[in-house]
């Protein structure tokens, strides 16, 4: 009586460590299905908002200048101009320089 007991037992045992783990292994499947499902979305919005930029600047094209502006710090360029006469700053030396003394 006490060996089928024991045998239930152990019986038991081993059912209840194979349910654990089917139950990990289905806990831990959802969870990667619901990180790739996020991932997905999160793809196709970055996707969609891209491609409605895209179509939003060949459509204005006087946007990628509003944005040049709303990006600019009020400092001039360093160099400027395709032209025979370049315009050259040299601000930035002369500021160097007096710093080095």
């Amino acid at each position: 009586v006490k060996a089928e007991q024991e045998a239930l037992q152990a019986k038991n045992e081993k059912l209840r460590r194979v349910t654990q783990a089917e139950a990990a292994a289905a806990e831990k499947k959802l969870s990667a299905e619901a990180e790739a499902y996020q991932i997905e979305t999160a793809s196709k919005v970055r996707a969609d908002a891209i491609r409605r930029e895209a179509e939003a600047l060949t459509n204005n094209p006087e946007l990628i200048q509003l944005r040049t502006i709303e990006r600019w710090d009020g400092t001039l360029p360093k160099f400027m101009g395709t032209g025979a006469m370049p315009f050259l700053s040299f601000d930035s030396l002369v500021k160097e320089g007096e710093k080095k003394k």
